[in-house]
């Protein structure tokens, strides 16, 4: 399967297409611009949630955890080990060393309050 911002292609194991389902012009995946279609569609939807409380087409905590591999993926690579991950937080357990991957150091005043 090949996955983007401008939809996706599913391929057998000759490299044969299966299913395919892309936006009508293809733009740069990786662009967070909102240059493409997908994109668009996706902003247009936060924008409308904030606003006017429609419901989201891709829920906070469905994107969260989706997110979060990719994250922990990096900080196993940047440390160079294995993670253990606590299953219930998503949070890396036993490795304070990682850990300090977790967040960013936010410049003085930018720290968000929580």
């Amino acid at each position: 399967m090949v996955l983007d911002r401008d939809g996706y292609t599913m391929y057998d194991l000759k490299e044969k297409v299966m299913k395919s389902s892309l936006a009508a012009q293809a733009a740069d995946g990786l662009n967070v611009t909102a240059d493409d279609e997908m994109t668009a569609l996706h902003i247009d939807n936060f924008v409308d949630a904030i606003r006017t409380g429609a419901a989201l087409r891709q829920p906070i905590e469905e994107g969260a955890k989706s997110v979060l591999l990719g994250h922990l993926g990096n900080i196993a690579q940047a440390t160079g080990r294995v993670l253990r991950v606590d299953a219930t937080s998503g949070r890396i357990a036993g490795d304070e060393a990682a850990m300090k991957w977790w967040q960013r150091e936010y410049a003085p005043g930018w720290a968000p309050t929580v």
